[in-house]
């Protein structure tokens, strides 16, 4: 169960169990990439949204490697 206070659509106060807590999470995620919001647009591209450095982490997982041909 979520406490959702001041809901986007109908500006109440909800509390969300788990089978409209997916579907909410999901559809605030589309609307902050659709609006091109600066944490809709780390979402798309996988980085942290809360502020966290990148300078030496967060490069583990983005990009694949060039394997090398075998002789």
């Amino acid at each position: 169960m979520l406490n959702r206070r001041n809901d986007y659509a109908t500006g109440d106060d909800l509390h969300l169990i788990e089978s409209d807590l997916d579907m909410t999470l999901r559809d605030d995620l589309n609307r902050m990439k659709k609006t091109r919001s600066y944490k809709g647009r780390r979402h798309e591209v996988g980085l942290p949204v809360r502020g966290q450095r990148t300078k030496s982490t967060f490069r583990h997982s983005s990009t694949v490697g060039v394997s090398r041909r075998r002789r």
